[in-house]
């Protein structure tokens, strides 16, 4: 039995969420002890996002990707957590890609997508208070990246006759329209009750490296409506529609409005994923093949030592 620290160090968001999916099912597995505790013994610690701990143990790191427009402060510690460690486990290719080419990183790598809970999602039960047929559309904090004015005014440009429904803290747009619904903050298990009852989900963030939410609404059966940059189009292939909206030139770009897209152009892409008839059969996103994915990387280390 491997013995892995993972430090339960104060995480928010995706990775926070990501991290507790695959720690569950890593305590599930015959091959690998999770340790949580820095003064116990461990063979191996598997990091998210940063190295914080101290130890003379080999380290694997999870990285979400690195910051591209501000705070590109906080890339030096992700540099150095990714140098102090023996592999790194990117969520994406597209992580992969933009960490190399703005932190100028060459390690040894695997690219493992995040992965949900099938069961989990399974034993939910469709919110019945949502229209049949609807759109949705989630973010754990609203921001320009995330671009919710370009989801309110393609939607509503679009004109489908269907319902959009918003989940996330700090929504701020002003919307007046019966077809929208601003929901606010909801836990994980409403959250899935609401995919359930949609049928499509909106996600133009402009680079989002593995978004779980998108992972949610793909496992929940949604088509989904995503952009070219990040591991989103990664995650929805064929099951969906990827607006090529979005450049990048793999580096640091200056700060801007990314919240300005062509109503047009996103209720263009609305109008064709209303055509696409086949719902998603996503099983490759189970959580347990993730951490069936992630114990044979600790296998490998822990081999090379």
């Amino acid at each position: 039995m491997i013995k892995v620290f993972i430090s339960m160090n104060k995480l928010k968001g995706g990775p926070f969420v990501f991290r507790k999916r695959l720690v569950d099912f890593l305590k599930k597995s015959n091959e690998i002890i999770v340790v949580d505790n820095i003064n116990k013994k461990f063979d191996i610690e598997l990091c998210f996002i940063r190295d914080t701990m101290f130890h003379n143990r080999p380290k694997i790191i999870r990285i979400d990707g690195c910051y591209y427009i501000d705070r590109l402060n906080f890339n030096v510690d992700i540099k150095r957590s990714i140098k102090k460690s023996r592999h790194v486990i990117y969520q994406s290719s597209f992580s992969k890609k933009m960490c190399e080419s703005i932190l100028g990183i060459d390690k040894p790598s695997s690219v493992v997508h995040n992965g949900i809970d099938i069961e989990y999602v399974q034993s939910i039960n469709p919110d019945e208070n949502v229209k049949q047929g609807s759109f949705v559309a989630c973010s754990n904090l609203w921001r320009n990246t995330k671009r919710p004015k370009s989801i309110v005014k393609g939607f509503l440009a679009a004109n489908t006759g269907r319902h959009l429904y918003i989940i996330g803290d700090g929504f701020k747009e002003k919307i007046n329209s019966p077809f929208i619904h601003c929901l606010g903050y909801q836990d994980n298990y409403k959250t899935i009750s609401i995919m359930k009852s949609c049928q499509y989900l909106i996600h133009l963030c402009h680079i989002d490296s593995c978004p779980n939410t998108v992972i949610e609404g793909l496992v929940c059966g949604l088509n989904v409506l995503c952009t070219n940059l990040g591991g989103s189009q990664e995650l929805v292939q064929n099951d969906g529609v990827i607006l090529q909206i979005d450049k990048w030139k793999n580096r640091v770009i200056g700060k801007c409005n990314l919240d300005t897209l062509d109503p047009d152009v996103v209720a263009n892409g609305i109008s064709k994923l209303m055509l696409i008839s086949n719902r998603p059969n996503r099983n490759d996103l189970d959580i347990k093949l993730v951490a069936n994915k992630y114990i044979d990387i600790i296998k490998r280390v822990i081999n090379q030592i």
